[in-house]
């Protein structure tokens, strides 16, 4: 559900195949490995590179399923969550990894976890047990509508979106693959200069 370095976990729902899919943060993995300083000073250029992988606005769709969380968080009395670049960039990675190399898992192949490609992405908060991130990630509905409500109907998903330590978010779906759609989210408990526009 929500990582610091030693993170805490739940198993949602396993990936289905040929059905509509969603999973939130596993159990019993071992710590992510950190990442050392040397990573956090590639952010520059990483802003600078051009390519889908590095989006970081949202599509129609992806603002969409940020409205609907937001709705959901003040109906149960939590602040919205606010946009972040750099999670932005993270979690359309790990989609755009999950949909060319068909699989759908919270580790990646290179064995990283959602702290590990936040860190990555320039989001200090990821970095060196700075804060928390959580990771939702789905498969097979295109719009946001679908994809919010297989999150909303699993506890596991649902507490990420609802969690008061989140204070912004990151979204990113890529079209096409075995699925039709891969779409991950990821919560970070820290604003911060990464996630500026």
């Amino acid at each position: 559900m929500a990582w610091s370095r030693g993170y805490l976990g739940l198993l949602g729902a396993s990936l289905v195949l040929a059905a509509p899919a969603c999973v939130s943060s596993p159990v019993g993995a071992d710590e992510p490995a950190a990442h050392d300083e040397d990573g956090l000073q590639t952010c520059e250029q990483l802003e600078a590179q051009p390519g889908d992988v590095e989006k970081t606005t949202l599509d129609d769709e992806e603002a969409a399923v940020l409205v609907l969380i937001n709705q959901h968080r003040a109906d149960h009395g939590a602040s919205p969550l606010k946009p972040c670049r750099s999670l932005h960039r993270a979690a359309q990675g790990h989609s755009e990894d999950m949909r060319d190399n068909e699989y759908f898992s919270h580790e990646d192949r290179s064995h990283a976890w959602p702290p590990d490609r936040a860190c990555a992405a320039c989001y200090n908060g990821g970095c060196f047990e700075n804060g928390l991130v959580g990771e939702n990630i789905a498969a097979g509905y295109l719009d946001a509508a679908s994809t919010f409500e297989q999150w909303h109907a699993s506890p596991g998903h649902d507490a990420n979106m609802l969690n008061v330590d989140y204070t912004v978010i990151g979204i990113g779906r890529a079209l096409g693959g075995e699925y039709g759609a891969q779409w991950t989210t990821v919560f970070g408990s820290d604003d911060e200069a990464s996630c500026a526009d």
